[in-house]
């Protein structure tokens, strides 16, 4: 469990914006990057993101379970999807970067941690200088004015479970 705080600078009477990222799926053929960079460009000097998991598609030919041909929208470089995904989602919120609160991983780049032994969106995270959150993360969000009046907001962060079946 990682646990953030980031300091905001804040006055009295302002509305914070913090908009959430999750389920993208950037890299299967039905995700709505149109959508997406439009969501995103819907910003602010008041609004902020976090990061809560599925940002990548990530399902490699390996992850049998869940790999579809049908459903694979990478390039074509068999080699290179988890490289290709992740610089993608990069060049897509390097303008919002200072924006980001903190980015976690669902399940589908928890496959690729367990599988591929490397980790793309705490590289992402480093390429962005921004928090990596992990699967489940606490991100503490202070709102002051000059170090004064002000609110303090805690965001317990989890990706989920599930994926639209019946479970407990």
């Amino acid at each position: 469990m990682i646990c953030e705080t980031k300091h905001i600078p804040y006055k009295y009477g302002d509305t914070i914006r913090v908009k959430p990222l999750s389920d993208v799926h950037l890299g299967n053929r039905w995700c709505d990057l149109k959508a997406f960079r439009r969501y995103i460009e819907d910003v602010d000097d008041k609004t902020y993101f976090i990061g809560v998991g599925d940002l990548l598609d990530m399902v490699i030919v390996k992850d049998a379970k869940r790999y579809k041909k049908s459903s694979d929208g990478s390039p074509g470089d068999e080699d290179a999807v988890i490289d290709y995904q992740r610089d993608v989602m990069f060049e897509i919120l390097k303008p919002i970067r200072e924006r980001i609160l903190c980015l976690g991983i669902g399940n589908h780049e928890a496959a690729i941690v367990k599988h591929g032994s490397t980790n793309p969106v705490k590289t992402l995270c480093t390429m962005l200088n921004v928090p990596y959150g992990g699967y489940t993360y606490f991100m503490r969000v202070v709102f002051s004015e000059n170090g004064g009046r002000g609110r303090t907001v805690d965001f317990r962060v989890h990706h989920g479970w599930g994926g639209g079946s019946r479970t407990e």
